[in-house]
């Protein structure tokens, strides 16, 4: 039996890089609100919910979280999980390293023509704008659009001091070039030891500073019709994953981009986790053939003509499925 574990504070807790971090107060409410969304993609007999006595753990045979991090670790240890069940301390710490933006800033220009600079001082950060003034100023890790400025040149006081407590608690930052985009996607792929295999297309919409907004939810052949063929671009960078994120085990997505001018930026962020459009797959098998819905998170509110509600036992924020028909989600 496979217990699930809903941790959506996971990259919160990677940046924060210790076992006794406590969730932000929007992660917490996620947590609780979403907890069953796991039921949606489980088997037969798995569990959601953690065991709350030691006899509780003895049919658990293997733990399936958003993602591996230490704090999540060490809370379970602390409610009975045996160590069978968790990573290594040197799994964590490795799960970690390769979830840093760092990775993506090495992958990009090896398969593409793109790339993104990694910043450990000020001074690198304000050589980087001088040849990148329109850019993204991303901390190593953060989730959901935190952890993001947007600069078109001269930084503000604030934006200085910000940049600055970044360096001094995660030790660097990215800067990247701001690309005019016509739609967000992502590549989910699941690593095992037998390498690394294709699990779907993602088509998602943000907001603002790239805060998740929703999901397409609709046949592979479908959403593929809203891009320019993928192959290539999945063998090269599947390739390239291989090669780079050797002991890693579990799913993983790759954010990109379709550009404006027709082409793809193949690289922009690796989530070595379960991810929003990880679930949008899921749940494929919930809607008729030919259909398209769309998979969002919304606070609590009567549901529409059409709507189902994934998780009823919210009581703030809720995962919405509902009919769409508009195309592509971008400007949602």
């Amino acid at each position: 039996m496979t217990l699930h574990v809903f941790n959506p504070g996971h990259d919160e807790a990677l940046a924060a890089n210790t076992p006794y971090y406590t969730d932000s107060r929007a992660a917490q409410i996620l947590s609780t609100d979403l907890r069953s969304l796991p039921q949606h993609w489980a088997q037969e007999g798995d569990l959601w919910t953690l065991p709350t006595s030691s006899r509780g753990w003895e049919s658990v045979h293997t733990i399936a979280p958003w993602g591996w991090d230490m704090a999540l670790a060490h809370r379970l240890l602390r409610l009975g999980a045996p160590l069978r069940l968790l990573p290594e301390e040197e799994d964590l710490q490795r799960i970690r390293q390769l979830s840093s933006r760092h990775t993506a800033v090495e992958l990009l220009p090896k398969i593409s023509p793109y790339h993104a600079m990694w910043c450990e001082t000020m001074t690198e950060v304000e050589q980087a704008l001088r040849e990148t003034p329109s850019a993204y100023i991303k901390a190593p890790w953060s989730s959901s659009g935190r952890g993001i400025l947007r600069t078109k040149g001269q930084l503000s006081g604030s934006e200085v001091g910000r940049i600055a407590r970044w360096l001094r608690q995660q030790g660097a930052v990215v800067v990247e070039q701001a690309y005019e985009k016509q739609q967000d996607f992502a590549i989910e792929f699941e690593a095992s030891k037998d390498g690394i295999r294709y699990a779907g297309l993602s088509l998602f919409s943000t907001e603002g500073m790239g805060a998740y907004s929703g999901n397409l939810v609709a046949e592979e052949a479908l959403l593929r019709q809203q891009l320019p063929p993928l192959e290539d671009t999945i063998a090269t960078l599947r390739t390239a994953l291989e090669r780079h994120l050797i002991g890693y085990e579990g799913p993983l997505g790759v954010d990109m981009m379709y550009l404006k001018d027709g082409s793809i930026h193949p690289c922009v962020e690796i989530n070595l986790r379960r991810t929003m459009g990880w679930v949008a797959i899921q749940l494929r098998h919930l809607i008729p053939a030919n259909d398209c819905h769309r998979y969002t998170i919304r606070p609590l509110a009567p549901l529409a003509h059409g709507e189902r509600n994934l998780t009823p036992e919210g009581r703030i924020v809720q995962a919405i499925l509902q009919p769409y028909k508009q195309g592509l989600l971008k400007g949602t």
